[in-house]
């Protein structure tokens, strides 16, 4: 049964689906348990606990997920919480994709600014061609913050890091090394390889990838290459001398963008480049957690695990361990952070009209905010 009690939340967690709350609520072995199930004023669920930060400091936690994806659900439920639960920071863990080349699956992003990438102009030429002018409005890591993210992610470390499998196009590249080697390799001599289970999590979906009609590298009938699988490890062997090895995992504070759709793209991000050079991660809600905290003059942090690049080419093996580790992430930073924030300082708001060129900076405080009434 769901209670509903006037609560307060010193944090206000939100994340954009399910599968991205259920590892802060089900899985952590130091936070599991004593979660009370509440309802707020207008009937939405959420879940509450109290935490201890590292110095002894004590905070409360909420923490819930929206009905659906996108910047409207993540407004308005962040929006009817913060009126019940008064809280001074609104948090966002879960997925993001990331830049191919620049992150790696599994990454987080820890945004140090969050915008809209679809706000601006749409002008449809007289042939038929059409040209968007962006109008960026960003919201900023508060600069306070800043520097305690990037001290303690050179010191953090959490079990999560060492079950990161590798990504499916890593596992390609072992099974395909493997046929090449063994012309007439048989499942028994791959399945009984000291490696297999670490180095080939995903055996059945990655031999599906590399059969499917747009590689081509697998023979449907055996496991052998085709000649362009011949081909294509020649290549890998070029640029990879000394094997394929796995990304090391790394946090990264970096813009994120937001938009209103899922993105298959793979030019997307030379597209956000051209607003913001050094945007690594792409979402559907994280500009909406800035905005509703400068708003409300709250502090926020989005950190998101790297699930995919926008591109067709998915790995949703990923999903998971993104999920979990962003939130690992926000909740141990929070827990050794909490005391050192000062709340009552309020966020720096920048706020940036690209048509006029304008930069406009102000500390929303109370002071400054009747001093700009009187005037």
């Amino acid at each position: 049964m769901i209670q509903t009690l006037n609560k307060q939340a010193d944090v206000l967690l939100i994340t954009a689906m399910w599968d991205e709350l259920q590892p802060l609520i089900e899985e952590f072995e130091e936070h599991k348990g004593n979660w009370e199930y509440l309802q707020s004023s207008s009937d939405y669920p959420y879940y509450f606990k109290s935490l201890t930060s590292h110095s002894g400091t004590k905070f409360t936690l909420a923490a819930t997920n929206a009905p659906l994806m996108g910047k409207e659900m993540a407004s308005i439920i962040s929006m009817s919480l913060i009126s019940d639960l008064k809280p001074s920071f609104l948090v966002m863990s879960g997925i993001c994709a990331g830049l191919k080349d620049k992150v790696s699956l599994g990454d987080i992003i820890v945004a140090d600014v969050v915008f809209n990438y679809e706000y601006g102009k749409l002008e449809t030429k007289k042939d038929g061609t059409e040209d968007f002018y962006f109008d960026l409005r960003q919201s900023e890591l508060n600069p306070k913050i800043k520097p305690l993210v990037e001290n303690f992610k050179s010191n953090w470390y959490s079990p999560l890091i060492d079950k990161k499998t590798p990504p499916l196009s890593i596992q390609e590249q072992w099974v395909i090394e493997k046929f090449f080697k063994n012309k007439s390799i048989t499942i028994q001599e791959i399945m009984s390889d000291p490696e297999f289970d670490l180095k080939c999590p995903n055996w059945t979906e990655v031999l599906t990838r590399l059969r499917a009609k747009d590689k081509k590298l697998v023979n449907q009938k055996s496991l052998s290459l085709t000649k362009k699988g011949d081909a294509f490890y020649n290549k890998l062997i070029e640029y990879h001398p000394k094997g394929f090895k796995s990304p090391p995992f790394k946090i990264h504070i970096e813009p994120i963008a937001s938009g209103d759709r899922v993105v298959e793209d793979e030019n997307v991000f030379k597209r956000l480049k051209k607003v913001s050079r050094k945007v690594l991660g792409l979402d559907m809600e994280a500009s909406a957690i800035g905005k509703v905290a400068n708003f409300q003059d709250l502090i926020f942090i989005v950190a998101k695990g790297v699930v995919d690049f926008a591109d067709r080419d998915k790995d949703d093996s990923f999903r998971k361990f993104s999920a979990s580790i962003s939130a690992k992430f926000l909740l141990d930073f929070l827990c050794r952070n909490y005391e050192k924030i000062d709340v009552k300082k309020k966020q720096i708001i920048n706020i940036y009209a690209s048509e006029v060129h304008i930069n406009i900076y102000r500390i929303a405080n109370d002071e400054l905010l009747k001093e700009l009434k009187d005037q």
